[in-house]
């Protein structure tokens, strides 16, 4: 992974190998990942960044081509606001699939969350947050 650090912007690159082997089932997949991405610091409180994320092989079933756009919003020091949208190739497929638990669908190539995060202690925060699978699409 590289970064070059401006006073206003950070460029991303970076490239990933995954070799995933299921053990449970008969595959194996070999991905490769490039991807990059640009965070701009628009004001010292709004901050809104995108990444594109592009496999140059066959792609690993949770690690689609995607892109993500989001922004956030320092409300104070310890909480912030943020909206992100994600523009996928094809839908995450989670190794350990709970599809069929009812705790979340697997068939959403676009995604929009908004919500809010609050920092408790250095490493602790709390997120909530609302999403629609599917959304944003463009009618024609």
């Amino acid at each position: 992974m590289e970064t070059t650090r401006g006073e206003k912007m950070d460029l991303t690159a970076g490239y990933d190998f995954r070799n995933f082997k299921d053990a449970l089932n008969p595959r194996q997949i070999t991905s490769d990942l490039a991807s990059a991405g640009m965070d701009w610091r628009i004001t010292s409180r709004l901050q809104a960044s995108v990444r594109r994320e592009q496999n140059l092989t066959d792609s690993d079933p949770t690690y689609p081509s995607q892109t993500l756009l989001s922004a956030r919003y320092q409300i104070n020091a310890a909480t912030r606001l943020f909206l992100t949208q994600r523009f996928a190739s094809a839908p995450i497929v989670p190794i350990g699939d709970l599809s069929h638990s009812g705790f979340t669908s697997l068939n959403s190539t676009r995604e929009t969350s908004l919500g809010v995060e609050t920092r408790w202690r250095q490493n602790t925060s709390l997120t909530s947050r609302y999403q629609i699978e599917n959304g944003m699409k463009r009618y024609r």
